[in-house]
């Protein structure tokens, strides 16, 4: 389990335009920075039919600020499933949701075969937590104008 936590804590921090660091409970800068922003895995029946859920907690100014993760027997299964399930459940601690156009990002309903991070998520981590804030701003930009011809 600690390997895939190690692979999953990986994937999240390789993203290089996203200011996002995820550590052990046990690494010192979790001691030093990890106050009101923790996840933490639980075993547990997560309900219905999931193999995890997260639950998160949000401060005054809607930023999540403690989130749980409940997870089923089935995610010990494999090591696919347990890296698939959850890095999806970290994902919605760290404000992703479910894309509704695609299914080739870990984040998406159905993702059979993905258990790393795919673009989509990368870009809506970059989107939330930017390095450099003026990267996701919006720019104005010139489109294309249409004229009816006669």
């Amino acid at each position: 389990v600690e390997q895939m936590m190690q692979a999953i804590f990986s994937d999240y921090n390789s993203i290089q335009s996203a200011y996002v660091t995820l550590v052990s409970s046990s690494d010192a800068d979790f001691a030093s920075r990890g106050t009101d922003r923790t996840i933490t895995l639980v075993d547990g029946n997560p309900g219905g039919v999931q193999a995890g859920v997260a639950r998160f907690t949000t401060n005054s100014n809607h930023q999540i600020n403690e989130c749980t993760v409940t997870l089923g027997e089935s995610v010990y299964d494999s090591s696919k499933t347990f890296l698939g399930v959850v890095g999806h459940e970290i994902g919605h601690c760290l404000g992703l949701d479910h894309p509704q156009d695609t299914v080739y990002a870990l984040m998406s309903y159905y993702r059979a075969g993905i258990y790393q991070l795919d673009i989509d998520d990368k870009i809506g981590l970059v989107n939330l937590y930017p390095v450099n804030s003026s990267d996701v701003q919006e720019v104005q930009t010139l489109g294309l104008s249409c004229t009816r011809k006669n």
